[in-house]
């Protein structure tokens, strides 16, 4: 398995982890601490990557893990906003704020308590989906950084050229 696959997998797996519970902080976590963790976690898994696939890797490996660690981050969003959306239900405060505002709305005498759960258990899950596909996208691109940076790295690290060895002078 190369590095950048075992880099995207654990760095995925961190992601899914960390994402997943900034998710559930409202706004904050949502719309900041998400995004960032992305990124941040996206850069690390892509030099890491390319850290762990020897001296001919390149940048490729680091895209490979950032697109890795994505996807721990798209799964992560998914579940955060679906718990989010349960943890808001379940408190009876945000319950009658909720059914309040619905009151409020004109056209929406129709809709009863039912519907409205309807409507948050389609809107969690795509709402999660989007923000996490953006998401994926930051992983994605600051994976690549993140193996720009490794590969230049490495160059600068490589000892520099021995001197031809001289030949003695015939005797």
């Amino acid at each position: 398995m190369s590095g950048g696959v075992k880099s995207g997998l654990l760095f995925g797996l961190v992601s899914f982890i960390v994402i997943g519970g900034l998710t559930i902080i409202p706004t904050l976590g949502q719309l900041c601490c998400g995004p960032l963790g992305a990124l941040l976690l996206g850069g690390a898994a892509g030099y890491v990557g390319v850290r762990w696939s020897g001296e001919l890797a390149g940048m490729g490996q680091g895209v490979l893990a950032g697109a890795l660690a994505g996807v721990g981050v798209l799964a992560g969003t998914v579940l955060g906003f679906v718990l989010y959306i349960a943890l808001v239900r379940s408190w009876p405060e945000a319950r009658q704020m909720l059914d309040e505002a619905v009151r409020q709305q004109q056209g929406a005498e129709a809709l009863t308590p039912q519907d409205v759960d309807t409507l948050l258990n389609i809107v969690a899950p795509v709402l999660g989906f989007c923000f996490g596909l953006l998401w994926l996208l930051f992983s994605l691109g600051a994976g690549a950084l993140g193996g720009w940076l490794a590969v230049q790295q490495r160059r600068g690290e490589q000892p520099p050229a021995q001197p031809p060895i001289a030949m003695p002078p015939p005797a």
